[in-house]
């Protein structure tokens, strides 16, 4: 009688390890005051690169060099131990549960993004909606993305000033390609695009020049890092952007390895130069193809 009990206790225990307290997406928070320290630098560096860490369905996923992964956990005295040596062979421990909205890994704090009330409530009006059958359901709603045009991705100081460069940043020669990789270097990502297809207006610009089909493009993201993980833009950026916070958060969640994309660049910006082959280039548009 006391083993059946014995029994039954431990499968609830680890039936129930994996606390729907903990589901959330954890945010990577940079700590500033680990500047003078190089061997703290070098893995902020690290948790920077991993981005954020997502607790649902009993599962965790996060990315690794851009790839998204997928791998159950345990929860041992405050510790969440993933079953991946990814991280487990890594600062030699788990993930701290720090309290019910931070974590931390290697040093580094990972914060819980907190729905608003309205958020919360636009989520249960469409789950209510999906079981009616009258929308879709939740999760095609999060895989849905909008177009992002200039005024999003481009400084308004570029494109408001009235001088003759003004109409650059607004026009479009469109694109069509594969997200191939995500070059993070000092905080700051950049996007090697491997394109599959020319427009007509694009194959025009450059007519002089052999295709640029099946070839990589390296393209920046100019709002790069516009807002940290508590929703807060960085000083000096409010009102240069027309790029809300939710905005932004979809916008990061679009440009993932592997995602196929239309989407227009600019040659130089931010006050720098390039050419058609070579030099810095921003993005002026992007949307997510299926």
């Amino acid at each position: 009688m006391i083993r059946i009990f014995l029994f039954f206790t431990l499968l609830t225990i680890f039936s129930c390890k994996q606390s729907n307290s903990l589901d959330g997406i954890y945010e990577y928070e940079p700590n500033k005051e680990n500047k003078g320290n190089i061997f703290q630098m070098g893995r902020e560096m690290g948790c920077s690169i991993i981005g954020r860490f997502e607790f649902r369905d009993g599962k965790c996923y996060f990315n690794v060099m851009g790839v998204e992964q997928r791998v159950d956990y345990e929860i041992d005295n405050g510790i969440i131990y993933l079953n991946t040596n990814n991280f487990n062979n890594n600062a030699g421990a788990g993930i701290t549960i720090i309290d019910d909205n931070t974590l931390n890994y290697a040093g580094c704090t990972f914060r819980k993004i907190i729905e608003n009330e309205t958020t919360a409530e636009e989520n249960n009006t469409i789950e209510s909606k999906s079981e009616n059958g009258k929308t879709s359901n939740k999760q095609n709603q999060l895989t849905e993305f909008q177009k992002y045009t200039y005024n999003k991705l481009i400084d308004k100081n570029y494109y408001e000033d009235g001088g003759m460069s003004s109409d650059v940043f607004k026009k479009y020669y469109f694109l069509y390609g594969v997200v191939k990789k995500i070059i993070t270097e000092d905080g700051y990502n950049d996007y090697k695009i491997h394109i599959t297809k020319t427009s007509k207006e694009f194959d025009n610009l450059y007519s002089d020049m052999d295709s640029f089909e099946n070839t990589d493009i390296v393209v920046s993201l100019e709002p790069d890092n516009l807002y940290n993980s508590r929703g807060k833009i960085k000083e000096g950026w409010k009102g240069r952007y027309d790029l809300s916070f939710k905005d932004y958060k979809k916008l990061k969640e679009l440009l993932v390895e592997g995602r196929k994309i239309k989407f227009s660049y600019i040659e130089g910006g931010a006050g720098t130069t390039g050419t058609a082959t070579a030099g810095i280039f921003y993005f002026n548009y992007i949307e997510k193809m299926d």
